[in-house]
């Protein structure tokens, strides 16, 4: 429990708002999109951009923020590696076997 309340004095060691990052940037959802696809949990016909922009409603996001007078960033995409993930998309990394799969109520 001091380890814990020690970490809580450290400024910038819990940003749970803080630099945007809450906020549901679309191109975190086309990363985590493509990373399915590479795995086999989605199908690789799906548009992935268009799916991350129904799901990651920037719009709703920006309208509740609005009313509490949070600032949030004006574009919905980073640039690739604006996230700290590898420059790269899913068909240039190498498909590897999944051992296997844990599947609800297994």
């Amino acid at each position: 429990m001091e380890v814990l309340a020690r970490t809580l004095d450290l400024p910038g060691l819990h940003v749970f708002h803080a630099n945007a990052a809450n906020f549901p940037w679309r191109s975190h959802a086309d990363w985590f999109l493509q990373q399915m696809i590479r795995w086999g949990q989605a199908s690789p016909d799906i548009d992935v951009t268009a799916t991350a922009d129904r799901v990651y409603r920037t719009d709703l996001y920006r309208a509740a923020a609005r009313e509490m007078g949070v600032v949030c960033p004006e574009i919905d995409r980073l640039p690739p590696g604006g996230h700290g993930e590898p420059v790269m998309s899913a068909s240039d990394m190498p498909s590897q076997e999944v051992p296997f799969l844990l599947r609800s109520g297994e």
